[in-house]
This record gives structure tokens, C-alpha cells and sequence, in this order.
């Protein structure tokens, strides 16, 4: 803050507010018809239509007096930016999707089955007011109020599932599915430039479980195997606003084992637990294209990612709560939350050494109690709860998310510690 405040050309650091506001508009409508007693058909469309609103306003100058930026060509780069000044990015985008399903579902006494299949239109739009050149030549700037065409994907999807039930109490279950998946904006559009041939996801999954429930106790277990395929990441390289690289074709294999019991041992306890054992890792190197600041291509590269383990995603958990019901409508609960297995996010765009295949940063492993209280009652004929939280009571010091340094190591690591001991209260009305 010093050396903001002594600086001659403004603040070189501030603190930025994102804003992504949006309107949301559709319907959805279903019909389902009953063929026989066992044999029961659905169908249904959805139409949605998402206007975003997407841009950076300064909050804190950090105590220089104003701030130069060059990232907005409908404002001078030599303006001096105050508190409230948009910065960074300002842009529309638009996004209307139409689909529809349809499903068939088998019932019996001891087995039931389903299947499924579902088809749809996704359209995407970016208005963009002039981003993007990394001078203060306007000449390089692209002419404000860029309006990209619509870009269309048709995903479709395929689902079923077996559940066949043993002595009223026991199931087992196998459930599988391949679908396809538009991509998300940020990997349709560099900016206000739209990436070269960009195409829908692919993801194949199965499951197989078994599930007991008895009167006072629930108990499921199940394995999982996914693998995501054509999955795209657009990335910035460096900096969160340096040169962007657009990375297609990444396959990447999900596969672990998913536990939940819950017992109550009197009707005012219940205790409940869950936990989760994953192995998720990137399946495949990839070729990419990388970007400068005004979306020229740089080059192509190759990144090294397969075996990596994927970041920023606890792959073992484990939740363990207990609820109590004292008094008829006031409920007092406890949650212990375990996180183990985190690795730090990282840009694959930045793995281009073949001889650099070790696995980003693992988090230290930490675990968080909980607190909570809730107490049900009606003000005249609406329904109302009265509700109390303390998160992390002991008031753990833990670092919740990290991305990975040159050394894949916590000394170049950047970090982001988790809040400390925080509480809420507060009264909901239902209408």
C-alpha cells in the first residue's frame, strides 16, 4: 500500500469486485402416461434463455490515488480509474437452449429398470464493448460493441439403470449413461474472438452399488467409473489476465468408491456419515494454441498431463453429523468435515516440459466442526425457522485451495486460506 501511495503513475496492485448479474427466463413442461401398471412413459421440453452480465469494478484503490488501465477500448488508457471504474472486462453474453427427453421406466415387485434418452439445441452469443489489446495504441484495439454470431451444439444423451431388490431390505443397482456436453462459454470464445472449431464434450459412466434400509438404519456403497473426453479448458498462462490458451481434447478418468450410512438409535437422534475415496487423474498429453493479449495466435505447444492427478478437488472425504431433536420442532446438530487429497489447480497449458511429470502441490489435509441449530414454528399461517450456524468452531487454520508453483511444492505455491470461526443466525418465512 506504501509504494501505491508514493507511486507517480497510480496504484500498481487494487482490489477488483466481479459481477456476473444475469436475467433468466423459460418453461418446462412434462407429460407422463401410464401404458400399463408396470410400464409407465415420460416426455418433457425445456426452453431456457440466459442474458449474463459479466465485468470488474475497482473497490480498493490500496492507497494510491487512482488506476491505469488499457483493457476497455471504449475508455482512454491514460483515464485515471476510481473506486467504482470498471476495469478488466465488460461483456454480454447470451446463451438459449431448447431440449427434450423422453423415458421408459419398467416397475416390478422384486426388479425395476429405466431407460432414457434426450436431445438438445445450444446456442451461444458474446456482445463485447471492445476488450482486448495489451497497448495503448487504439489502433490495435477491435471495434467496440462486437456482436459474435450465434454458435450452435446438439448434445444428446443415452441413460438406463437396473435396480433388482432381495428380501424387501437389500438392492443392488448397476446404472450407465453416454453423453455429449456443449462447451462452456469461456472455452466457445477467446474474449470477443471465437476459438477455431470448437466441439461438445463426450462422457461415459457406470455405476454399481448395493443399498440396505431397514427401519432405523440406511446404509449405500458404490463404485464409479467415468471417463470425460474432448473436454476443452481456456486458460490465461502466468497471470489470471496474461496470454490465454485454449486446450481441446483433454480426456480425463473419474473412478472411486462412494459410502452413506445413516442410524437412529432413538426417533430424536439421528447420526449420519459419508465418505468418498476418488482417483481422478488427466488420461491424455494434448496439443494447444496459445493466445496473446490481442488474440493473435502465438504458436502451437504440447502438454504434458496424462497420469497427473486433476486439481483443486479433494479426492478423499469424509462427513460424519449428529442430529438432535431435544424439544418437538428444535433441532441441534454437530458435522465433522474431512478433506484429504487436494491438489493444486494448475494450467495444463503450463506443463510443456516432457521430463516434468510430477503431480502438482498436494494440500496439507485438514478437517473443520461444525455447528448448527434449527427451531420450526409458524407466524400466523405461514411456516418459519428460526436458524443458527458456527462454522469451524475450533477455528482451524487451513489452506481450502492452492495453484501450483514452478516446484509444484508450497514454497511456490499460491494459497488461499479458509475463513476462520464464522456464525450466522437469522429467521426464514416460507410464503
Amino acid at each position: 500500500m506504501e509504494d501505491n501511495r508514493l507511486s507517480d503513475h497510480g496504484s500498481d496492485a487494487i482490489f477488483t469486485m466481479g459481477t456476473n448479474a444475469h436475467n433468466w427466463y423459460g418453461f418446462i413442461t412434462n407429460y407422463t402416461n401410464n401404458f400399463t401398471e408396470a410400464l409407465n412413459f415420460t416426455a418433457g421440453i425445456d426452453f431456457r434463455f440466459y442474458k449474463g452480465f459479466h465485468y470488474d469494478k475497482i473497490s480498493d484503490l490500496l492507497g494510491g490515488e487512482y488506476y491505469l488501465d488499457n483493457k476497455l477500448a471504449y475508455q482512454d488508457p491514460n483515464q485515471k480509474l476510481k473506486v467504482g471504474d470498471k476495469v478488466n472486462q465488460d461483456y454480454t453474453s447470451r446463451i438459449a437452449n431448447t431440449a427434450g427427453f423422453v423415458q421408459l421406466a419398467y416397475t416390478k415387485k422384486t426388479y425395476k429398470a429405466f431407460v432414457s434418452v434426450s436431445a438438445a439445441d445450444y446456442r451461444y452469443q458474446r456482445e463485447d464493448p471492445g476488450k482486448y489489446g495489451g497497448s495503448t495504441n487504439e489502433g490495435l484495439y477491435p471495434n467496440s460493441m462486437i456482436k459474435t454470431k450465434w454458435k450452435a451444439f446438439v448434445p444428446v444423451s443415452v441413460k438406463g439403470g437396473f435396480n433388482y431388490k432381495i428380501a424387501r431390505i437389500h438392492n443392488v443397482f448397476i446404472n450407465g449413461g453416454w453423453m455429449s456436453r456443449a462447451p462452456m462459454m469461456d472455452n466457445i470464445y477467446a474474449d470477443n474472438v471465437p476459438i477455431a472449431n470448437p466441439i461438445t464434450e463426450k462422457i461415459g459412466t457406470v455405476e454399481l452399488g448395493y443399498k440396505l434400509n431397514i427401519s432405523n438404519f440406511y446404509f449405500v456403497l458404490n463404485g464409479y467409473y467415468t471417463r470425460w473426453m474432448d473436454k476443452s479448458v481456456t486458460k490465461a498462462i502466468g497471470s489470471w489476465n496474461g496470454p490465454k490458451a485454449c486446450i481441446p481434447n483433454i480426456d480425463a478418468i473419474h473412478k472411486g468408491i462412494e459410502l452413506e450410512a445413516s442410524y437412529r438409535p432413538h426417533p430424536s437422534l439421528l447420526l449420519a456419515g459419508a465418505f468418498s475415496l476418488g482417483d481422478w487423474r488427466w488420461a491424455n498429453d494434448v496439443s494447444f494454441t496459445l493466445f496473446d493479449e490481442q488474440q493473435n495466435k502465438v504458436g502451437e505447444y504440447n502438454a504434458y498431463i496424462k497420469d497427473l492427478h486433476v486439481g483443486n478437488a479433494p479426492q478423499t472425504s469424509l462427513a460424519v453429523s449428529a442430529t438432535w431433536e431435544p424439544l418437538k420442532k428444535l433441532f441441534i446438530g454437530a458435522a465433522l468435515n474431512y478433506y484429504g487429497r487436494n491438489y493444486a489447480d494448475f494450467a495444463p497449458a503450463d506443463r510443456t516440459n516432457p521430463d516434468d511429470r510430477a503431480d502438482s502441490w498436494k494440500l496439507p489435509n485438514f478437517y473443520t466442526i461444525d455447528l448448527n441449530m434449527n427451531y420450526k414454528f409458524t407466524v400466523g399461517k405461514l411456516d418459519a425457522i428460526l436458524y443458527a450456524n458456527v462454522n469451524n468452531l475450533l477455528n482451524k487454520k487451513y489452506i481450502s485451495d492452492a495453484l501450483d508453483g514452478t516446484g509444484h511444492d508450497q514454497a511456490t505455491a499460491v494459497v488461499w486460506y479458509g475463513f476462520g470461526t464464522t456464525w450466522t443466525t437469522g429467521v426464514r418465512v416460507l410464503f
